[in-house]
């Protein structure tokens, strides 16, 4: 069977009174650090959570004027389309 910590040094170590006082303030200050590490994360995670959403969003917003653009009839829609529109016609052998 398997002991925890606790008990061990709770039945087997045999402690004075000041020694169990020094290892309870020991455990509080664990679970207390462990606590606040535990929030810090959680906290990190849901910033990240919304960092990477934010970022799909942003890159499906992003992607819709290509997609559309290379469905439509071949026109210059946007200001990112003109662009490639403009580079294409400068660089046929036909415009140099």
């Amino acid at each position: 069977m398997r002991q925890t910590v606790h008990e061990i040094v709770r039945r087997d170590l045999k402690l004075t009174p000041g020694q169990s006082a020094k290892c309870r303030r020991s455990r509080t200050n664990y679970y207390d650090r462990r606590t606040t590490l535990r929030e810090q994360v959680a906290g990190a995670n849901r910033e990240l959570a919304d960092a990477l959403m934010a970022d799909m969003a942003f890159a499906v917003k992003r992607s819709r004027p290509a997609i559309m653009s290379s469905k439509g009839s071949g026109s210059c829609n946007g200001p990112q389309s003109f662009m490639c529109c403009k580079c294409a016609t400068c660089s046929r052998p036909s415009n140099r």
